[in-house]
Formats: C-alpha cells, sequence, structure tokens
C-alpha cells in the first residue's frame, strides 16, 4: 500500500473539494485513478475526515496547508531540506513521489 502520507492527504483535499462543490463525476474520477488505487481505502476516508476537521477550509488555505505539509515531510525525509521560493505544491509532489516511490523498491 501507499505510504505517501503527504500524497494520500492531498487526494483527500481533492475529494473534499469536489464533494464541496457537488461534483460526484470528479469524486469517481479521483478514487479510480491507478495512483490513488494502492492508497489503502479506510486509511483515505481517515485522511478524508481529518481534512474536514481542519480549522481553515477555503482553497487558498487547503493549498496552503498542504505546501507545509509536504515541506516538513520534505525537510524531515530529506527530499525537500533547500524549498525555494518558487517551489509549489505540485513539485514538492513530485520529489515525494520519487522518495517514496525509491523507498518502496529499496
Amino acid at each position: 500500500m501507499n505510504s505517501n502520507q503527504p500524497f494520500i492527504l492531498e487526494m483527500a483535499v481533492h475529494i473534499v473539494l469536489a464533494e464541496r462543490a457537488d461534483d460526484f463525476g470528479r469524486i469517481r474520477w479521483l478514487r479510480s485513478q491507478r495512483q490513488v488505487q494502492t492508497i489503502d481505502p479506510n486509511h483515505l476516508d481517515r485522511a478524508i475526515e481529518f481534512v474536514k476537521r481542519l480549522p481553515d477550509q477555503s482553497r487558498d488555505d487547503l493549498e496552503n496547508w498542504l505546501f507545509e505539509y509536504y515541506s516538513i515531510d520534505g525537510f524531515v525525509k530529506g527530499y525537500a531540506v533547500d524549498i525555494p521560493v518558487a517551489e509549489t505544491v505540485s513539485s514538492l509532489s513530485q520529489k515525494a513521489h520519487t522518495y517514496y516511490r525509491d523507498l518502496r523498491r529499496g
């Protein structure tokens, strides 16, 4: 199963935002993605509930929270020690993906 916690939380954020927009097609699409299929469904559901309990719920607040989460995870795990000002959630996500993929492969 997928152990990339920042990615799991990122998918949870996307699903929560889609739920708020009543975009059930997007929710089905997100859950059907190959990479999301590597996440234990119970783990993803817990992540969704966690995101719903965050105090700041605007799209921008959730994006900022994701950036901070990826930044902390990257610093602690060593895949993003020096984070440039222009870094984005997307670029941190790619670094995390590479780190966790390589970790699985051993």
